[in-house]
């Protein structure tokens, strides 16, 4: 009787929160060296494009490939969409604002940098997400 109780639990959870599993997952390692790499790369392209601006968008830029490869399974949705790209746009005055202190602050301050831009976009990227809603 408590194994057909728990199979049904199971089956309602998965009903109501299809995509709750699937968000579970983690990166696995060659990946998030991969995100490394690109960001590596594109830092390194952009201080010989504009000088001086290499160490916060690489700063940025990482967090938002994190995010973006995090939810790689919510690609097709055109919800995540909607709420990545605003996110990602508000980035370049974030940018802006950080590049004094990212230099002068040091990495305390842009290890915090990239914590707190991590958690409101993850916020916004969850502000009412379609299966997290009760009925």
């Amino acid at each position: 009787m408590v194994a057909s109780k728990t199979s049904q639990d199971a089956r309602l959870n998965s009903e109501t929160y299809p995509y709750q599993g699937r968000f579970k997952q983690n990166l696995s390692w060659p990946v998030w060296g991969a995100i490394a790499a690109i960001a590596a790369a594109s830092a390194y392209l952009i201080h010989h494009v504009v000088e001086g601006w290499a160490f916060p968008v690489a700063i940025i830029e990482f967090v938002m490939l994190g995010i973006l490869f995090g939810y790689r399974h919510f690609w097709r949705f055109a919800w995540f969409w909607v709420r990545f790209l605003p996110v990602l746009l508000i980035q370049w005055p974030l940018i802006v604002w950080a590049r004094p202190f990212v230099y002068r602050e040091g990495l305390f301050f842009n290890l915090f940098l990239a914590n707190v831009d991590s958690i409101f976009a993850i916020f916004a990227i969850n502000l009412g997400r379609p299966w997290a809603k009760q009925e």
